[in-house]
């Protein structure tokens, strides 16, 4: 589970959105909650890297 960030646009989602289009990420599930969590299956580097994206507000 990777948790948005509460900025608009939130990066963290746009980046998701990205590497799921480029085949990265897979079996993706945004859930409505504020800041959005997001559900998907990836390498542990690509996991990584979304987790260390900078956040404004929001759990992590």
């Amino acid at each position: 589970m990777i948790v948005g960030s509460a900025e608009t646009p939130d990066p963290v989602l746009a980046r998701v959105r990205e590497l799921e289009a480029r085949g990265l990420v897979k079996d993706v599930v945004v859930r409505e909650s504020f800041p959005v969590q997001i559900e998907l299956r990836a390498a542990r580097a690509v996991i990584d890297e979304l987790e260390a994206m900078p956040r404004k507000g929001g759990l992590r």
